[in-house]
């Protein structure tokens, strides 16, 4: 936050996890906020322009530790939905409500997608949208 501040620039949202590639040996991802505005590379923090995508999207309400299990329904709901199409190198956990907000974990909020893939809007139990954003991310 403090290169962006330092640049005039604050958060535009809630910060996400844009998760890289999970693997059985590896888990990479990058901490995101979006800004407003492009920002200038600093130590390790470097700007990222999310390309726009259609995401599918869900909201799971719990504590942190019940996120692996989310995210595993989700994928499965996907799985099935699709036959089995599914791109995981696109995955995003936005963190709506947490221990910033209150100390209750039972009422975290944190939203799931990945990328869609449908091209035409498709709703059953999630959501899907076109999403684009100007990132700062670590």
């Amino acid at each position: 936050m403090a290169a962006g501040q330092a640049q005039g620039l604050g958060p535009t949202g809630p910060w996400f996890a844009h998760h890289r590639e999970i693997t059985a040996e590896r888990f990479d991802f990058d901490i995101c906020v979006p800004v407003s505005a492009s920002v200038d590379a600093v130590g390790r923090v470097r700007p990222w322009k999310r390309p726009a995508l259609d995401v599918v999207r869900t909201v799971y309400q719990g504590p942190y530790k019940g996120l692996g299990d989310a995210r595993q329904a989700f994928d499965d709901w996907i799985a099935t939905n699709t036959n089995g199409v599914q791109d995981p190198s696109d995955v995003d956990e936005r963190y709506l409500v947490g221990p910033e907000s209150t100390p209750d974990a039972t009422q975290y909020r944190t939203e799931l997608s990945s990328a869609s893939p449908w091209k035409l809007p498709f709703v059953l139990n999630a959501f899907n949208e076109r999403v684009t954003s100007e990132v700062l991310c670590v």
